[in-house]
């Protein structure tokens, strides 16, 4: 979340990174040569990761263990590939936007990303030399333009890096109160229909209220702030209705 900014007329760009992880994966265009002061030039093999798109969308980035379809409106909806099969937890509604921004107090929900004029290189990034990155720029009616980027490696084929980078292209300064990467709507019965749909595990990295369980089994309604590096009180209520 980021408070109190501003959006400049002439372009400030915010850069908001989320990792979409996919459980239980196996571990299993080339880049440029690397070069040894001892040894010959090496040249790395080619990246196994693809990208797919088509008329309408979605588009899909293709690993050898899983898959990313990013809709027009920067929804990332990621399956795991297993036995022939793409498995998902993904339940999206129909018209779900992958994230958003709040303007002086007013979501802006309405980007739309041109697909197919996504631009497709190779990752440059410090998680293996071969992978694919992919930016796909979209807009606002509010005049924000966003850029929604994807790494995906070839070593950790079950993740994708996703930035989203936002540029005001109007006259006027434009009061950013927050940023949202990616939001996902997860529903248990889709990977086994004797479970309800809140019938997952959580682990939330941290702890709200002094002594909470990091890891827990999700109750029918439940909502706790995941505070990354936040300070934990030693006392409050905790964010839970069980």
């Amino acid at each position: 979340m980021v408070t109190g900014s501003r959006l400049k007329s002439f372009g400030f760009h915010l850069l908001f990174a989320a990792l979409i992880v996919l459980q239980g994966c196996e571990k299993p265009q080339s880049s440029s040569p690397v070069t040894s002061q001892q040894t010959k030039p090496v040249t790395a093999s080619v990246s196994r990761i693809e990208v797919q798109s088509a008329a309408g969308g979605p588009l899909v980035i293709k690993a050898p263990t899983a898959e990313f379809e990013v809709t027009p409106r920067g929804y990332i909806k990621a399956f795991l590939l297993r036995n022939g099969k793409r498995l998902t937890l993904d339940d999206p509604t129909a018209e779900a936007a992958g994230g958003g921004v709040t303007v002086a107090g007013k979501p802006i929900r309405d980007f739309i990303l041109d697909l197919n004029k996504a631009v497709v290189n190779d990752a440059t990034g410090k998680l293996g030399n071969r992978g694919k990155r992919v930016d796909i720029a979209g807009h606002s009616a509010s005049g924000l333009e966003e850029t929604l980027s994807l790494e995906i490696y070839d070593d950790f084929p079950g993740m994708a890096l996703v930035t989203a980078s936002y540029r005001n292209s109007g006259t006027k300064d434009l009061a950013l109160d927050r940023v949202s990467t990616q939001e996902h709507r997860i529903n248990a019965s889709l990977a086994d229909a004797r479970a309800v749909p809140h019938e997952l595990w959580s682990f939330q990295g941290a702890s709200f209220t002094w002594g909470q369980d990091e890891v827990l089994r999700i109750p029918a309604k439940f909502s706790r702030p995941n505070l990354m590096g936040g300070v934990v009180p030693k006392e409050g209520r905790e964010a839970e209705s069980l």
